[in-house]
């Protein structure tokens, strides 16, 4: 509880009403204050120790604090170990607040201009049973897309590859569609934080064609090196097998 009380000469004082009884009372000089850049020490300390919060429970110290311009070395010294406590604590919960979003892994994506399908905001989203991924594809050909193949390269803090997993993927895009889509099953892998991942799409699927991408792993391992002179070769060949049937007339 915060009360003020007049002092003649000094100016408005503040202080902290102890909570129970055993309560300490400690005095913060003016010099303390200017080497943390505080103008007022004491009434920033009372306010930041009265008010301050955690994510699960409000904390509680009980200290009576007090505005005096004659310091003790050791109450300043109490009044320093308060003040590391209090700024500790904030650390602490910066950091559990943080903790979300450290499951999530951004993957780099090699565009392939060619192909009529390109996929954007690529990262692993990290579930019970591995990573999903998650992204956005975006359909630039009138032709319906139906599934599409890609290839992530796992790349380690020495620019070494550790591993490719290759994995097809089914959905449906209409035409000049986007949307944000997550595959499922998961992929099962084990990151340490500090990988680089890589992504290129090998193949593109539609009702009424393939698209194909001839030198995946010459381009691929050209762009992790950071050769960008290798571009990828894509064709398009007809699908036979999702292409919907032909009505044939006989005359």
């Amino acid at each position: 509880m915060l009360s003020r009380s007049g002092a003649s000469g000094r100016g408005p004082k503040k202080t902290v009403t102890p909570a129970g009884s055993g309560s300490q009372e400690f005095s913060l000089g003016p010099k303390f204050g200017r080497l943390f850049g505080v103008r007022r020490p004491g009434a920033a300390l009372a306010k930041a120790v009265a008010s301050y919060r955690t994510p699960k429970r409000r904390l509680r110290i009980n200290c009576s604090i007090r505005l005096t311009d004659k310091g003790s070395g050791r109450r300043m010294f109490a009044m320093s170990v308060v003040l590391s406590f209090v700024i500790t604590l904030s650390y602490v919960t910066a950091a559990a607040q943080q903790s979300p979003a450290a499951r999530q892994a951004p993957v780099e994506v090699f565009q392939v201009l060619e192909l009529p399908v390109s996929l954007t905001q690529a990262a692993l989203v990290k579930t019970k049973t591995g990573y999903q991924l998650k992204c956005q594809l975006s359909n630039s050909s009138e032709f319906e897309q139906l599934g599409l193949r890609y290839s992530l390269a796992i790349i380690d803090s020495m620019n070494v590859i550790n591993g490719v997993i290759t994995r097809n993927e089914s959905f449906r895009l209409a035409a000049y569609e986007t949307k944000t889509v997550s595959f499922k099953p998961p992929l099962k892998l084990t990151l340490k934080g500090d990988e680089r991942l890589v992504l290129m799409l090998e193949q593109v699927i539609s009702s009424d064609y393939l698209w194909n991408v001839l030198n995946t792993k010459d381009s691929l391992a050209a762009y992790i090196a950071g050769d960008y002179s290798v571009a990828p070769r894509v064709i398009r060949v007809l699908n036979q097998v999702d292409a919907p049937p032909t009505v044939r007339i006989i005359y």
